[in-house]
């Protein structure tokens, strides 16, 4: 009987070693196994860059794929304006400053801080109409494009024992919108 206790005492740890994988075994009541603090049991985090978002702009900001188009109203009564998009372009996400991480883990981030639907890139493409009202002796402007969100951030280097190394400041402009930006002067 006496051996089969000893047994049955050796065999639960190696068969917790098995199941983790080789790791370092970790108290099933532990407290300090549910955090995120590192434990003598094991390492909780993974080492690697990650990327933390600190602000974004009020407004999104247009950037133009081709020419900027005008309808001049000379009239005294107002009238349709009519602007076609006459080429096809890309826009990606920018960065200024230093990213550490992908694109994608940046803008993963910001969707999820800010609730939006981000792309890598989208493409504004020929052909697309608008029709707006031109007032009496005003000019219509009209730019066809991608609006993006323009954000602010920092990559940082968190390592397997959970401490932090230094930060990497960048700003993001990432798309989010084909559309027409309109205006008068």
């Amino acid at each position: 009987m006496r051996n089969s206790r000893i047994s049955s005492l050796l065999l639960a740890p190696a068969v917790s070693l098995a199941i983790l994988g080789g790791a370092s075994p970790a108290l099933a009541n532990d407290a300090a196994s549910s955090t995120s603090q590192p434990t003598s049991f094991g390492k909780p985090c993974e080492p690697g860059y990650d990327y933390f978002v600190t602000g974004k702009a009020k407004k999104e900001i247009h950037k133009g794929v081709g020419v900027e188009q005008a309808n001049t109203n000379g009239t005294s009564r107002s009238i349709t304006s009519t602007f076609t998009s006459t080429v096809t372009g890309s826009v990606g996400v920018t960065v200024s400053g230093e990213l550490k991480t992908k694109a994608s883990v940046a803008v993963a981030e910001i969707e999820q801080k800010y609730g939006l639907e981000l792309s890598l890139k989208l493409t504004a493409k020929l052909g697309n109409r608008v029709k707006v009202k031109t007032p009496p002796k005003k000019t219509t402007h009209a730019r066809y494009g991608i609006y993006r969100v323009k954000t602010t951030g920092y990559s940082q280097y968190i390592y397997a024992d959970c401490r932090k190394g230094k930060k990497f400041k960048s700003t993001l402009q990432t798309p989010r919108r084909v559309g027409w930006y309109v205006w008068e002067s």
